[in-house]
């Protein structure tokens, strides 16, 4: 579709997604809505988006809204966003606005976004703030941000952001090296994970090798999973080999999985095969689920074939509330579907235990899948061997 304005013109693109019956009819997907279309500019900027029912008429989404209409700036970023109902008025979807207004920087950063009301009046979005401000750094990286009310007061957001300011600092590799939160008050105020700061390090690899967590006081603090600091040990290949929790007092510490300090242990080819757990004075302790080691065996191509649980002296021991076994064989084929499984009691025989895709118990379950990797069928065996069930799909 071309339109032509005062000395120039504009191509619109279009895209459109339809949902059609048995007979080509138009029908509603589960989601409400028959057909979805999106209109571009010249800039792939989109300009607006639109939902509509099987009789061809305009239908809200699971968003709460039917059309939405885009204000561009020349860049192509949305300087403002409006959304309309069924019937062709503003409305405020589950979002909680009917328009969004942003403000850029010279670096094409976020300053500033609002969020309005029908009439156009500030109202508070979904997260419980009517605004929100950025401070940006000179690479344009959010170093602060700040959320507001209706009558433009300091207001504590809900969900993602449970504080009124942030603070954050990054190294030249876009690492974030600091993140502090801060109430209405302007003092520092702990999150729901039980912080109001946290320092990171990074290896020069960029990957994390600490985690720091401190209060509202500037000590440390324990994160609402039982540590006050995190190290991680990594191999050749980046992949963490140990991990340590320490308390308030720097001292290793037990966090809420039951143990101080994790081991892994991988293959020459980077694949998983043993973890082992360890209380604070390095015995070996059970983490939740009651297992102190978990080993694993892979077949040449790193696909996972059988996995075993064990106490803090090595003895057989069942897994996990979701894995009541002490150990589990699996055949895979050459497009990873699991032809067969089966499991085992600490005393080496098979041991039936609940399916949860089919909800029978089996002690060894075979599939077979199609070319297209849908099921066919399945069949259940008991411990002695005895075929219980067949299912077809």
């Amino acid at each position: 579709m071309r339109s032509i304005g005062a000395a120039m013109m504009t191509i619109m693109h279009w895209w459109k997604k339809r949902f059609l019956g048995a007979s080509g009819e138009p029908v509603l997907n589960e989601k409400g809505w028959a057909k979805h279309t999106r209109r571009y500019d010249d800039k792939n900027a989109l300009v607006e988006e639109a939902y509509f029912g099987a009789d061809g008429g305009p239908v809200l989404n699971d968003k709460g809204w039917a059309r939405m209409t885009s204000i561009n700036d020349a860049y192509g970023r949305a300087i403002e966003r409006t959304y309309f109902g069924a019937d062709g008025k503003p409305v405020n979807g589950k979002q909680g606005y009917a328009k969004r207004a942003w403000r850029y920087d010279n670096h094409g950063a976020v300053l500033e976004s609002a969020f309005f009301g029908t009439s156009g009046e500030p109202v508070l979005n979904d997260e419980g703030f009517a605004r929100f401000t950025n401070v940006n750094d000179e690479f344009g990286r959010t170093i602060e941000q700040a959320f507001f009310g209706i009558q433009g007061e300091p207001v504590v957001g809900t969900k993602d952001h449970r504080y009124h300011r942030s603070k954050r600092v990054q190294d030249e590799r876009d690492n974030e090296l600091e993140f502090a939160t801060f109430g209405t008050d302007g003092k520092p105020l702990s999150g729901e994970e039980g912080y109001a700061k946290v320092i990171r390090r990074f290896d020069a690899r960029n990957a994390l090798v600490e985690a720091a967590y401190f209060g509202t006081d500037g000590e440390p603090v324990l994160h609402e999973d039982g540590y006050a600091r995190v190290t991680y040990v990594r191999d050749n290949h980046g992949q963490v080999i140990e991990r340590a929790f320490f308390g308030t007092d720097g001292q290793p510490i037990k966090q809420k999985h039951g143990y101080a300090r994790i081991i892994a242990r991988y293959d020459a080819y980077g694949a998983f095969v043993e973890e082992v757990y360890f209380g604070v004075n390095g015995e070996p302790v059970l983490r939740d689920g009651g297992v102190a080691r978990i080993s694993v065996m892979t077949d040449k191509l790193g696909h996972q074939v059988e996995w075993a649980y064990f106490g803090v002296r090595g003895e057989p021991a069942i897994g996990p509330e979701n894995y009541p076994f002490h150990r589990a064989r699996q055949i895979l084929d050459e497009r990873d579907n699991v032809l067969e499984l089966a499991t085992f009691g600490t005393d080496g025989k098979l041991l039936e235990v609940m399916d949860s895709t089919s909800g029978r118990r089996c002690a060894k379950l075979i599939r077979r899948f199609d070319a297209t990797n849908k099921e066919i069928d399945s069949e259940c065996f008991d411990a002695a061997g005895n075929l219980t069930s067949k299912k077809s799909q």
